[in-house]
């Protein structure tokens, strides 16, 4: 995903939060499920994240807001949540279902995302887990599996 996709509408689409607006009016509760065409701008919502300099297991929670910061003194691993955690956060996980979550490394030393049980990284290049000191790593985890047993593939985007 590049700037030039924000506001574009991928194929597969999980919307925690939507509002309707336009000719007439909506409201619901639960869930909204819609096929066809469907046209205007998406405009995401994004929730900062700022993780502590240590070590830790991100929680899926925080995934989901989309963006994690750490300004790390030292070498730290980041290790996402299991593949059975990420299944139970998202609403009808199914094969292809996807988090897309950015990680900012202010700090002065690499940052390693590690990957929680049940997930693979998919690594093309030896360092797609590695996120340089004052960059920023685009990070996918979609879903293999979503069995009683799901399995997750993590993917460096940028």
């Amino acid at each position: 995903m590049s700037l030039s996709d924000h506001g574009k509408v991928p194929q597969a689409l999980q919307v925690t939060n939507l509002e309707v607006s336009g000719h007439g009016s909506a409201s619901t509760s639960g869930s909204i499920i819609a096929s066809g065409q469907i046209s205007g701008t998406i405009v995401p919502t994004y929730t900062v994240t700022a993780l502590s300099d240590a070590d830790a297991t991100l929680t899926a929670a925080q995934l989901l807001g989309g963006i994690l910061s750490i300004a790390d003194t030292a070498g730290r691993t980041l290790t996402t949540p299991t593949a059975a955690l990420l299944k139970a956060a998202i609403p009808r996980c199914k094969v292809g279902s996807s988090i897309v979550f950015s990680i900012q490394n202010t700090g002065s030393s690499a940052t390693v995302i590690a990957p929680g049980s049940s997930v693979t990284t998919i690594d093309t290049n030896n360092t797609s887990d590695n996120i340089a000191a004052h960059t920023t790593g685009l990070f996918a985890l979609y879903c293999t599996l979503a069995s009683s047993s799901p399995t997750f593939s993590l993917y460096r985007l940028g």
